[in-house]
């Protein structure tokens, strides 16, 4: 038996989310065969019945990588951020596409967006073994892959269809059907109910049900919809707006409380009840990018229970609606199609009853031991991947050679406001992809954003990154990446880096060093000569110490290099 660690980024309980789902289930799995632990941030409550071979222990606020020496091997999701340096095989679970999701949330800033694919490109780079949900979702996650050097001549040579870098993994159901209920739903037993068992995302369109919920009404058809979650198990995450969105969308139409009900989160164990008390599942959601590479999970609940569902076309779960006939798919936001769906759900018997026959052999193929396969089959073998070796070309941590800068800064120059901070500086040899500046807080916290510039020689912004100047820790390094850019060596570039909506206490400072008259920097509008606390990092371009080289390598099809 091998001792396996799996780590979750969110609560585990009596109330889990999908990822804590997820983890859950694989590590009670794996723990038939290994000894496992769980780890997570923290417990909610007891969970009764836990395999022997399984223990359940919070991390706090990050896990401990030093442990991993003890495991033989360890799963993360591709989310979190890990320590590179360590030789426990890791399996990376791209289950995922949190990047795509992160897209359409209303609530996270663009340079958290950007923190997460740092994480994820760390953890593309680092994995010896990949998982992901479906076949689709694998031909995007191998072009991530390739952007981050793996898909490579070594793994070729190991396998040409890569295989044993990644493999579909998705998400499982119980063997098991859940027990007939007869209490959870709040309204009225002789309504036809319609449950979207799961969150209210960003991503989501709660709102054409409730709008075909209210259309069904008006024309005496008895249908009440039951949204099993609106809040989350993990405190620290924000309610999204389209919750809201939802609330007040119900309450116009006078069906609050009525024939629309908001569950807060069902806990894990008792979602089968209320799945069992249900006429339909639905799971509605807006056409963007995020939709194509889903994998719905909330839509499993219904295939475990049996429950004949609707949902957007244009997803994974959608073709397996219509390839196996389970359920019915609509176009995106249209409501007439939705209520006309809801009624033949309602009155064509025959179509109802195949619908769940169908849904027998699809939840037989569904289950957490046969989805798993890839990850078991890692696990009674943990190694390293076959490229673990490989010149690490993309790697940004390899590339990156500090190079010039100034540290010795100490004196406080003072806060950064909207007007901001500018410092110019010579372009080194040998281009650019990473700018450290030292930030102050002065142990306050922050809220609202900066903007980190990236000026050339000719005053033209050439890169832009907000950040959350809640994320700012006193007295340390911030760390800018971007590029590689090339530039003329030489050549006076500048950082600015402004606060547009910050105010007098409550603001970010610099420090500076004002015995260094080479270059000058400005603060809030005044110009004066010395170094803010700043690092320059590079990356080594071909021929970019002599001018005609750099000219020739980054631009050819210039007019300069073109021949007569």
């Amino acid at each position: 038996m091998k001792r396996i660690l799996v780590l979750t980024g969110d609560r585990v309980g009596i109330r889990m989310a999908g990822p804590a789902i997820r983890a859950f289930e694989m590590s009670r799995c794996l723990s038939r065969y290994h000894n496992v632990t769980m780890s997570c941030p923290e417990l909610d409550g007891s969970i009764p019945d836990l395999p022997k071979n399984m223990e359940l222990c919070p991390f706090g606020v990050e896990p401990v990588w030093q442990s991993l020496k003890s495991f033989d091997a360890a799963i993360i999701p591709a989310s979190m951020h890990v320590d590179a340096h360590f030789d426990t095989p890791l399996l990376v679970d791209l289950y995922d596409p949190f990047i795509l999701s992160s897209l359409a949330r209303s609530d996270k800033p663009e340079a958290k967006q950007t923190e997460e694919l740092h994480s994820l490109m760390r953890n593309l780079e680092r994995g010896d073994f990949f998982v992901c949900a479906s076949d689709r979702q694998r031909d995007f996650w191998i072009g991530m892959l390739a952007a981050a050097g793996r898909v490579n001549m070594r793994q070729f040579r190991e396998n040409p269809h890569l295989h044993t870098l990644i493999q579909p993994a998705p998400f499982g159901i119980d063997n098991r059907k859940p027990s007939p209920g007869t209490d959870g739903l709040p309204g009225s037993k002789h309504d036809a109910w319609i449950v979207w068992a799961g969150g209210i995302w960003d991503w989501f369109d709660p709102l054409t049900p409730i709008e075909a919920v209210s259309n069904l009404n008006k024309n005496g058809r008895a249908v009440s919809l039951f949204f099993m979650g609106t809040g989350h198990p993990n405190p620290l995450m924000t309610q999204m707006s389209m919750v809201q969105q939802a609330f007040e969308h119900a309450d116009r139409l006078g069906l609050l409380n009525k024939h629309v009900f908001f569950g807060d989160w069902i806990p894990y164990a008792e979602r089968g009840s209320i799945l069992s008390q249900a006429q339909m599942g639905i799971s509605t959601h807006y056409p963007h990018l995020e939709t194509r590479f889903s994998y719905r999970t909330r839509i499993l609940d219904y295939i475990w229970s049996r429950l004949p569902f609707i949902c957007t076309d244009g997803d994974y779960f959608a073709d397996l609606a219509e390839q196996h006939h389970i359920g019915l798919t609509v176009p995106p936001e249209n409501v007439n199609c939705l209520v006309d769906a809801i009624n033949r759900m309602l009155d064509d018997a025959l179509f109802y009853r195949a619908c769940k026959d169908n849904l027998e052999s699809v939840a037989h193929s569904m289950t957490w031991e046969k989805v798993l396969a890839p990850i078991l089959e890692f696990c009674d073998n943990p190694h390293r991947s076959s490229d673990c070796e490989r010149p690490r070309v993309l790697s940004g941590e390899t590339q990156e050679i500090f190079c010039s800068g100034c540290e010795t800064a100490t004196a406080a120059a003072g806060e950064i406001l909207a007007t901001g901070l500018i410092q110019e500086f010579p372009v080194p040899k040998g281009g650019m992809r990473r700018i450290d500046v030292k930030l102050a807080t002065y142990n306050r916290l922050n809220t609202g954003y900066g903007i980190f510039e990236l000026i050339d020689s000719h005053r033209r912004t050439i890169v832009t990154i907000p950040f959350d100047l809640a994320a700012v820790t006193d007295n340390h390094w911030f760390q800018f990446r971007f590029g590689p850019i090339p530039a003329r060596p030489g050549s006076l570039w500048r950082v600015r880096i402004t606060c547009p909506v910050s105010r007098p206490g409550n603001a970010i400072t610099v420090w500076v060093d004002e015995t260094q008259q080479d270059l000058d920097y400005e603060l809030n509008g005044v110009r004066k000569k010395g170094h803010i606390n700043f690092r320059v990092f590079t990356c080594e371009f071909p021929g970019s110490d002599q001018d005609i080289n750099w000219r020739k390598h980054w631009f050819p099809r210039m007019p300069w290099n073109r021949k007569p």
